[in-house]
């Protein structure tokens, strides 16, 4: 049987740790060899994209023992038996390698995290990757997992701030040491929304990328134009987002996100790549 949470298959969330959301109040905690082998094991076809690991072992012989120590591991555990995988770990895989909709994060907190939150109908999985371990859980909707999955933050006290995706560009792809408020300025930014860009910019680079996948009835994943940029600065969270006007020039806002309004936007984003699937049939 699966493990319930206990003191040594925590992962407790805290400022820079994300931790999972889960609807079941059950974590199964894999090492990305132990996640690898199970995947390969199943047959469950190619690993999602966002949680593509590199592959254990240099020779055939060496992937056979580490393959062997991964399934050892897991029994030692409980999460595999005589009859093979924990049926309930089992499931979650089998969401995640066939899933309707989902979202992929891709975040850099102090370290790098992968996730992939995925539905189908009405059952969800959430995969998240950290350092050199794969935690999996059941979870409700795409959007609440992945935002249970990022670490907690307030919404940033800044206003919200629309410019030209060209003029943005040109400060991120500047000089790092350049005055991000005087370049902004000097290309027609208000001061009060160039003081705020900068003020973001500045932070700590910890930030990330949200992107929707839908899969057809083939199972074939789409991934629509379009994601949400999320950005985490000394006094709170922004999210960044793009969208083209009537006329073909590109736009991006900057503006504060808190929680509630995060999942809003998942939402939105998953539904809009929805939209555009079936749109394409």
């Amino acid at each position: 049987m699966a493990e319930p949470l206990t003191a040594r298959n925590e992962i407790v969330p805290g400022p820079s740790v994300p931790g999972p959301f889960t609807a079941t109040g059950t974590r199964h905690v894999l090492t990305d060899v132990e996640f690898d082998v199970l995947w390969e094991e199943l047959r469950l076809g190619p690993t999602p994209v966002v949680l593509r690991l590199p592959s254990p072992g240099r020779t055939a012989a060496e992937r056979r023992r580490i393959a062997a120590d991964g399934l050892a591991g897991l029994r030692d555990r409980g999460l595999a038996g005589p009859d093979g995988p924990d049926p309930e770990l089992v499931r979650l895989l089998g969401l995640l390698a066939a899933p309707r909709r989902q979202l992929e994060l891709r975040a850099w907190f102090g370290h790098p995290v992968r996730a992939s939150a995925a539905e189908r109908d009405g059952d969800g999985a959430l995969a998240v990757h950290r350092d050199r371990t794969v935690v999996l859980g059941a979870c409700g909707s795409p959007a609440h997992a992945v935002t249970g999955a990022l670490p907690p933050r307030p919404a940033g006290r800044g206003r919200a701030v629309t410019l030209p995706t060209s003029v943005l560009a040109e400060v991120l792809t500047g000089d790092e040491t350049a005055d991000i408020a005087g370049t902004l300025t000097g290309l027609g930014v208000d001061p009060r929304d160039a003081a705020t860009v900068a003020a973001v910019l500045r932070g700590p680079a910890h930030r990330g990328q949200v992107a929707a996948v839908v899969h057809d009835r083939w199972g074939s994943p789409h991934r629509p134009v379009g994601h949400l940029t999320l950005l985490d600065a000394p006094d709170g969270r922004y999210r960044l987002t793009r969208a083209t006007a009537d006329d073909g020039v590109e736009w991006s806002t900057l503006a504060p996100v808190d929680t509630r309004r995060l999942h809003a936007l998942l939402g939105d984003l998953l539904g809009t790549a929805q939209e555009a699937v079936d749109a394409a049939r």
